[in-house]
């Protein structure tokens, strides 16, 4: 009988540590691995992706993300009755949705694990732990300002925690080290750009995403810390339909007073609608990215935020002009 497994949920860094504990137990010699999207084939394709054999592996991996557009009855009943077949193939359904209507038949032995979203204070507590594996000592304070700057899943977060520690040693780091770090390992990082597109500065958010690629950071993660600060913004967008005390809210939301200016413009740029269709979005490239993100041409990147956030025909005449970049 294969394998079946449901992968559910929004934390993408957990998620990802178990597929690949998943994959360390097999031979990577004797595998295939198929990535497919449900949003670009029907159940009959998948079905018959499913009954089809590789002539190269001896054993064939099927990941199939957004199994949540799987909403058909008829469709659903489809995979159940294909998943009853002897595939011998290791099938895993992915959403990052928490809950969905995927219930193979009893005779089927799913494993479903759901990877939920760590709370702020989770966030906290996996920093404040990674910085102690590693023998640093850093304030609350510091942690604060770090989650505000660099706000994504575990996965990123450790990257930079592993980065940081490469730097300070034998001393307890505080908040200038966090901004100083900062500066010194990336000229640009997403929380710049973010401002950047809060202001509708295109031109600027645009050299910017360039700066940020050209030090070395992944698309998947520009995309992704992106994501969460406008999470965060879209929270604040909301509180502050039902109040004139703007200040009040960004405060509930520990913002930075430096910052409180940027985050008002903000608010007066972008609607709620505004700021749920770009966060829709950036979910999307998202996924894209981590699938493909080492064969996507960066000048994808380039137009991204032009795309989401900005109808200008003139912007890159403008900014090739002004920029002298050609594209």
């Amino acid at each position: 009988m294969q394998e079946v497994y449901l992968l559910l949920g929004k934390e993408q860094g957990l998620k990802e540590a178990y597929l690949n504990d998943i994959f360390s137990k097999l031979n990577a010699d004797d595998i295939h691995i198929t990535k497919l999207f449900m949003s670009e084939l029907s159940s009959i394709e998948l079905s018959e992706r499913f009954l089809s054999n590789s002539f190269f592996a001896k054993r064939e991996v099927f990941i199939i993300y957004e199994i949540e557009n799987l909403k058909n009855k008829k469709d659903l009943e489809l995979i159940y009755n294909i998943l009853l077949k002897p595939l011998n193939k290791i099938i895993i359904f992915i959403s990052d949705e928490n809950s969905i209507s995927f219930e193979p038949k009893v005779s089927v032995n799913i494993i479903k694990k759901i990877f939920y979203e760590l709370s702020d204070s989770d966030k906290f507590s996996f920093v404040k732990k990674s910085f102690f594996q590693l023998g640093i000592n850093i304030t609350d304070k510091a942690i604060n300002l770090m989650l505000f700057m660099l706000d994504a899943d575990t996965k990123i977060l450790q990257s930079y925690i592993n980065s940081f520690a490469l730097v300070i040693k034998d001393k307890t780091i505080d908040e200038d080290d966090v901004t100083a770090w900062l500066s010194f390992v990336r000229l640009e990082n997403v929380f710049s750009l973010f401002e950047s597109i809060l202001k509708k500065d295109m031109e600027r958010a645009l050299v910017k995403v360039k700066a940020i690629l050209e030090q070395g950071e992944e698309l998947v993660g520009i995309i992704m810390s992106l994501g969460w600060q406008f999470k965060k913004f879209l929270k604040i967008k909301i509180d502050c339909e039902n109040t004139n005390n703007i200040s009040s809210i960004l405060k509930k939301h520990k913002i930075f007073f430096s910052l409180e200016k940027t985050y008002k413009i903000g608010l007066c740029n972008y609607s709620v609608l505004d700021i749920k269709f770009i966060f829709k979005i950036l979910h999307k490239f998202d996924l894209y990215a981590r699938v493909y993100g080492k064969n996507m041409h960066l000048n994808l990147s380039y137009f991204m935020v032009v795309i989401l956030l900005n109808q200008d025909d003139t912007i890159l005449e403008n900014f090739s002009l002004k920029f002298k970049c050609d594209f």
